[in-house]
């Protein structure tokens, strides 16, 4: 079965986020990994860094997940999301991208 990552960068609205942070990583990440394949998941925050980019939203999370296809995983998900609770501390702004491995994964050492 083929391997996947749900990259989705987002931010809180002005002046809520820790009402945002709080629901994200207290709620909203449980409710993703209830769904059948999603097996992982993590939030970061954008560090600006000389070699970085700026970055459209302040927060990533990466969902690491397996199925044979992002159709059916987008349709797991469309599925949880009309039914899991939502926060309106979330932007609608939001970046979403879908990528899979073109390599194994290496490790140092």
């Amino acid at each position: 079965m083929p391997q996947f990552a749900l990259l989705v960068l987002t931010e809180g609205v002005a002046g809520r986020e820790q009402e945002y942070n709080d629901w994200y990583t207290g709620q909203h990440l449980g409710d993703i990994l209830e769904i059948e394949g999603y097996n992982a998941a993590q939030r970061f925050e954008f560090v600006e860094g000389t070699l970085s980019s700026p970055a459209p939203q302040r927060y990533l999370a990466v969902y690491e997940l397996e199925a044979d296809s992002v159709e059916q995983a987008e349709e797991r998900l469309k599925a949880k999301l009309a039914v899991a609770s939502r926060s309106d501390a979330v932007s609608p702004e939001r970046t979403i991208w879908w990528v899979r491995p073109v390599t194994e994964r290496r490790t140092a050492g």
